[in-house]
């Protein structure tokens, strides 16, 4: 070696240790690792060991792999947590997601149910409304027939109290209110029931006092000369149905509920329904449509036309039911008070018929002492349903004062 040589290796090893000792201090291999948390992970200061020793690139290679290995666990940890909590999440959100779809089927509903009530709830609000107006407004209901409002309220008043009515009768009530009004012969002839039977579109009705379609008098236009020979015909074929049922009657022997007998033979329902039919035929031929176009001559027409029409369908109904009951005049009502009616029509299962002319004062007078019975007994029925039930004024436990009786 030349000293040019050996000059430069020694100006080589003064200035290594120059950048040595001019470099800033570092830590030593043995000091811990320093931590400082981030957002996510906390972040590992290595300390600088290359270039310091032999094997220093290896030992940096060795911690630098441990830490890296340490930030992979800590990321496989982090993703498990997410993990199960996103799990947890779509569980609460499956239970949310019923509770909502269930909520949200029940607020439609309610709001439908508003909007468009079922048939129960616009029964219930047609019920007060009219128990409101009966209570309130009974004047309204005489602009047109109360023969509906008088079934409605016999409706409701034979429902409370049927079952007592059934064992104790009409002689039971207890009439302390004064509410068991008398009812005239002229209001009880002019009231008008119907056994809710229709026949060919025309409705089966009789008057009180008679108690049968076939006890009549004649209307005015069949009184005429010309029809009294079909006139005395039908009621010869009448009163022939009639001895026969009765006669049917008592000689009736018990026999199976399955059988059917006939009371009345069908010559004789034939000769009676051929009577009719020649009473028809000769009102037609004696009112013809030019005749008809007079207004007078119209209505004494139709009187006539109505009459037969009535007749036509009891004996129909009569015929096809064997119902005797048309015939031997056993839903005559001979009571006189208010409470024998109404005990009367429930026990025969009859309901009021509209009022034809000559009858409506008739109508009045009944609709009206029917209203205070009914307003006595079923004074909270304007009420909704589920606040009579909860205080406990609706129903038949608040009927004729709470003890379990009626006023039949």
């Amino acid at each position: 070696m030349t000293s040019r040589q050996a000059v430069f290796k020694r100006f080589l090893w003064a200035g290594w240790l120059a950048v040595i000792c001019l470099s800033p201090a570092r830590p030593a291999v043995s000091q811990q690792f320093a931590t400082v948390n981030s957002s996510q992970f906390p972040v590992l200061y290595l300390p600088s060991t290359r270039y310091v020793y032999y094997h220093a690139n290896l030992i940096d290679a060795q911690s630098r792999w441990m830490a890296a290995n340490g930030y992979q666990q800590i990321a496989l940890a982090k993703a498990r947590q997410m993990h199960a909590t996103a799990a947890s999440m779509e569980m609460d959100n499956a239970i949310k997601w019923v509770h909502t779809y269930f909520t949200r089927k029940k607020l439609n509903r309610q709001y439908r149910r508003e909007l468009y009530p079922g048939y129960r709830e616009r029964v219930e609000k047609a019920d007060r409304l009219k128990h409101h107006m009966l209570e309130n407004q009974p004047e309204f209901f005489f602009k047109g027939q109360v023969a509906d409002e008088m079934n409605w309220m016999l409706d409701r008043l034979a429902t409370e109290a049927l079952t007592h009515s059934l064992f104790f009768g009409p002689e039971a009530v207890d009439d302390e209110m004064g509410l068991n009004k008398t009812l005239d012969r002229h209001t009880i002839e002019h009231l008008i029931v119907s056994p809710g039977e229709r026949v060919e579109g025309h409705q089966l009705t009789f008057r009180l006092a008679a108690g049968t379609p076939l006890a009549f008098e004649w209307p005015l236009v069949l009184l005429d000369k010309e029809f009294k020979e079909n006139r005395d015909t039908y009621e010869l074929a009448r009163d022939a149905v009639r001895e026969e049922a009765r006669e049917a009657i008592k000689g009736a022997k018990p026999v199976d509920q399955t059988e059917r007998r006939a009371l009345v033979s069908l010559e004789t329902w034939q000769a009676m329904q051929f009577a009719l039919d020649r009473l028809s035929h000769q009102l037609l031929a004696a009112y013809p449509w030019e005749v008809r176009r007079e207004p007078r001559e119209y209505f004494r027409y139709k009187s006539g036309e109505r009459f037969l029409q009535a007749q036509a369908a009891a004996i129909v109904h009569a015929m096809t039911a064997n119902d005797v009951r048309i015939v031997d005049g056993s839903q005559k009502f001979e009571g006189e008070s208010l409470y024998e009616l109404i005990h009367f029509m429930c026990f025969h299962g009859v309901e009021f018929a509209p009022p034809l002319p000559g009858d409506r004062s008739a109508y009045r007078k009944t609709f009206l002492m029917m209203r205070e019975v009914y307003l006595h007994y079923r004074p909270d029925a304007s009420q909704p349903v589920e606040e009579q039930r909860a205080t406990g004024t609706g129903g038949s436990d608040s009927f004729g004062g709470g003890d379990g009786g009626g006023f039949f």
